[in-house]
């Protein structure tokens, strides 16, 4: 998949660059009352799933930028 083609599913870009989409972010885990975000790479790295509490997906890198960017749609 190209870039280009990946910003049509794509819903974030993560701070090194590559395209995601979030596909929930009200996932409780309900061992220690944590709220996960469930994301998708779509590039350029292989389309795995991934978890991550919300506060680390919403929250910013040690240098202050954001370590998920919401794209725009259309």
């Amino acid at each position: 998949m190209t870039e280009d083609q990946a910003k049509k599913i794509a819903t974030h870009r993560e701070y090194k660059g590559g395209l995601c989409r979030l596909l929930h972010d009200k996932v409780l885990r309900t061992e220690v009352n944590e709220v996960l975000v469930i994301y998708q790479y779509v590039w350029p790295y292989d389309p795995q799933f991934y978890a991550c509490p919300a506060s680390m997906f919403y929250g910013t890198v040690e240098f202050g930028k954001e370590r998920f960017t919401k794209l725009e749609v259309g």
